[in-house]
Parts: C-alpha cells; sequence; structure tokens
C-alpha cells in the first residue's frame, strides 16, 4: 500500500476542508430559510386570527349587537 505524497494529502485535505465549508454554509442557509418561513406561518396565523376577529365584529355589527 502506498503512501500519498505530501503535496497530495495536502491537496486532498484542503479539497475535504473545501467540502466541509460548504456544507457548513449549506446548513446555516437551509436554516435561515427555515426560520424565514417559520415566522411567514406565524405571521399568516396571525393575520387569519385578525380577519376572522374582524368578520365577527363586523357580524355583530350588521346584527346590532354591541361587542
Amino acid at each position: 500500500m502506498s503512501v500519498p505524497s505530501a503535496p497530495l494529502a495536502q491537496s486532498r485535505h484542503h479539497e475535504l476542508a473545501d467540502r466541509a465549508d460548504f456544507f457548513v454554509d449549506l446548513l446555516a442557509e437551509n436554516s435561515a430559510v427555515t426560520k424565514a418561513v417559520s415566522r411567514t406561518i406565524m405571521i399568516q396565523k396571525e393575520n387569519a386570527r385578525t380577519e376572522t376577529q374582524l368578520a365577527i365584529a363586523r357580524a355583530m355589527i350588521r346584527a346590532g349587537k354591541q361587542f
């Protein structure tokens, strides 16, 4: 079994380090996207709740009831 030469081993090490950095960056981006999607979903739920409350208030006003 042959042992790789030092420059070849260093080159391979740098290649693997670059790949690791790429995956770390990819995970960080994925995390940021996931957080953004979660925030968007929370905002949509909040908007739906507000719209429901407005619809109830409008219905009560049309029916002549106080709210």
